[in-house]
């Protein structure tokens, strides 16, 4: 008779196991075993839903916030998570009806509103999103993931203005997360024993394969253990193989996904770091609730995001000569780290991804770069190039090119007289991700936040790259690379000679594998120096600290 109620109770008790684990889709399964009796209970598909859309499965999320809605009425944050969904799978018209429902019920919902930002980003009415953000952050400067898109959006706005845009990161992170405390640095500096080794710690949500994971992994291969420790740890529940080699590089790992921001603050503190550097800044993951109580003595920004955090608790930001021009004033709360070649190193795939020459007869100019970075001025620039070159075509690509966006991005074109037969879709990428670089002869990059990884994978797939520097980080990041390849002669600083660079580089006769060879022998690759120019420089700033 009871052992029913035994099964039941152990059930839930592994499902609230797994769900403090982060580990949703065993969540998700687990729970859709109790789905018999609870097919009337909106609570249980609500939390059904959480665990389905947490581990992925977007569209069965959707299926039981709907089942729930049906149930439980016009619930607000059911209505809003169904709106949020809806805008996260990209079909924009059913968002704005469900947003539009539930403002009907709750007009000044905090929640409500940063959801209505999202399907303006979603339609790319980037000026309204910023517009909704301040007012939703100016109401309430504490809510995380509203500042988190409106810095995601300041880095998009064209033309750009490095020095307000620098200031509101510092005047909305410091309003959200706070000051670090005056004396958390000298007390923990003095709680540090001597050591003969700096303790480095690295934390991010992006340790697996992600840009910043392959960006970061160089480093932590080939800093020299025997002037460090290396300290990881990793706030997102993600993992693949990448992530299993990260962590194999550590002298210890932590898993940080589900820790409580007490929790967090603790084991950095019993971990007696000497320094901390963060990879994710304003993004995914970020955990700068944490960090702006500096649990470490010397706190850094590294790679993931491309502006200042803003906040007291940091001491540096690494960048590079190239990103930071010796002489220039460099906007935001950190002192700058200049390493002397590209403030990133590039790891070819490890497939090497085969190269195949192109019959440039028929000449395609080609952007992957997600469509917010597709500017105004982007759009007329290339217009233009397509009207220099008549032969040319324009492929785009990305999974963000539905019908309406196509359509969309072809009345941009046509408004600066380019007809829509030269323009080129792709949606779909498909399984081989590498075949996109195989149709481009000619990779034009965006502005003024640039495409650095995608520049760097056209690089190594033999695709020469345009680009336009500007006057923020964002908008000098693909020079950066360029740089360190050697290739300056691919930088513009104007739109005048990023027209001259696009047709000097379709007259241009070097092979991809030509290409390839001279990117894989520059400095962009040198791993080994790459990180000895990066551990001197911790090694500077360990030493400034004593």
């Amino acid at each position: 008779m009871d052992s029913e109620p035994r099964n039941v109770a152990d059930l839930a008790a592994r499902i609230q196991a797994a769900e403090l684990a982060g580990d949703w889709a065993q969540a998700a399964t687990m729970l859709a075993q109790l789905r018999p009796k609870n097919e009337a209970n909106s609570a249980y598909w609500t939390r059904l839903a959480s665990a389905q859309r947490l581990s992925g499965a977007k569209v069965q999320a959707l299926a039981s916030l709907r089942r729930a809605h049906a149930i439980g009425a016009d619930s607000v944050p059911i209505l809003t998570a169904i709106a949020e969904i809806y805008c996260e799978l990209g079909a924009r018209e059913q968002a704005s009806k469900w947003i539009d429902q539930t403002r009907s019920i709750a007009p000044e919902d905090l929640h409500v509103r940063y959801v209505q930002a999202l399907i303006l980003i979603e339609r790319f009415q980037l000026d309204k999103a910023v517009r909704e953000l301040r007012e939703l952050l100016d109401r309430c400067p504490t809510h995380e993931r509203a500042l988190s898109a409106l810095l995601y959006l300041l880095n998009l706005l064209d033309p750009a203005d490095p020095d307000a845009t620098a200031d509101e990161h510092c005047h909305r992170a410091t309003a959200c997360y706070g000051f670090a405390p005056a004396n958390a640095r000298s007390i923990e500096s003095a709680a540090i024993s001597k050591r003969s080794k700096i303790r480095v710690g690295f934390i991010s949500g992006d340790f697996r394969d992600h840009p910043v994971g392959r960006f970061a992994q160089p480093l932590l291969d080939h800093l020299d253990r025997d002037r460090f420790e290396l300290y990881g740890y990793s706030t997102s529940a993600e993992d693949d193989q990448l992530g299993r080699q990260i962590r194999d590089q550590f002298t210890r790992h932590h898993h940080a996904a589900t820790d409580t921001d007490d929790a967090l603050e603790q084991r950095l503190r019993a971990d007696h770091l000497d320094m901390l550097i963060d990879l994710s800044g304003h993004t995914a993951g970020q955990r700068m609730r944490v960090l702006a109580r500096r649990p470490a003595p010397i706190q850094i920004q590294w790679l993931g995001y491309p502006n200042t955090s803003g906040l007291s608790a940091f001491d540096y930001r690494i960048l590079d000569s190239v990103l930071a021009p010796l002489g220039e004033r460099m906007h935001g709360s950190e002192e700058i780290l200049r390493l002397p070649g590209s403030f990133a190193c590039f790891r070819p795939p490890a497939d090497r991804a085969e190269l195949i020459e192109r019959d440039c007869e028929a000449l395609i100019l080609g952007s992957p770069h997600r469509l917010e970075k597709l500017s105004d001025r982007v759009v007329e620039l290339w217009a233009t190039i397509l009207n220099d070159q008549p032969a040319a075509k324009l492929l785009l690509v990305r999974d963000q090119l539905d019908a309406p966006r196509q359509a969309a991005l072809s009345q941009r074109f046509r408004n600066h007289g380019t007809a829509p037969e030269r323009l080129l879709y792709r949606q779909d990428i498909g399984p081989d991700y590498w075949s996109i670089y195989r149709q481009f002869d000619v990779f034009l990059d965006c502005f003024p936040w640039n495409g650095h990884t995608l520049a760097c994978e056209a690089l190594w797939m033999g695709v020469p790259v345009v680009t336009l520097r500007g006057n923020s980080v964002a908008s000098r990041l693909t020079a950066s690379a360029l740089s360190a390849a050697g290739l300056q002669h691919c930088i513009a600083n104007d739109h005048q000679s990023y027209r001259q660079i696009v047709g000097a580089l379709i007259k241009q006769q070097q092979t991809r594998s030509q290409r390839r060879a001279q990117l894989a022998s520059s400095r962009l690759c040198d791993e080994q120096r790459f990180a000895a120019e990066f551990g001197a420089q911790l090694e500077i700033v360990s030493a400034r600290s004593k």
